[in-house]
């Protein structure tokens, strides 16, 4: 498996950051997003300062009514994977993975109302999928 991280790669951002997980009866179907070129770096700066992120759509900025659907899905450069009410902490099955994340965080919901340990895994590929 690749291991460089020196490669440029579309991705959709949110154009609103959020400190909280968004509500899904208001925020999220009013958000909106922008179709931009990062780095691993850049995505990993955008993560922490709140943004929400999707794969690519052919609009410059799209919203999830009418445009962010199957239809209408192009190509993603990354797999995400959530995991929610784990018994192990991030970095332990982190640690004990085979194949290691690109990018691993907690989410907002983490050790939240009893209900275990939140975290995704974010690997990233050069080539689209």
């Amino acid at each position: 498996m690749k291991e460089a991280q020196d490669y440029s790669f579309e991705v959709s951002l949110s154009i609103m950051t959020y400190d909280h997980k968004p509500n899904k009866d208001t925020e999220i179907p009013s958000m909106r997003f922008y179709k931009t070129t990062t780095d691993i770096g850049g995505f990993v700066n955008a993560l922490a300062d709140g943004h929400c992120y999707t794969t690519v759509f052919p609009f410059e900025t799209f919203g999830f009514k009418g445009q962010k659907n199957d239809k209408n899905f192009l190509y993603s450069n990354f797999l995400s994977i959530d995991f929610d009410e784990r018994d192990i902490d991030m970095t332990t099955f982190n640690d004990a993975v085979d194949y290691k994340p690109t990018i691993a965080y907690t989410t907002c919901s983490n050790g939240q109302e009893g209900k275990g340990f939140r975290y995704r895994f974010i690997y990233c590929f050069e080539e689209k999928i």
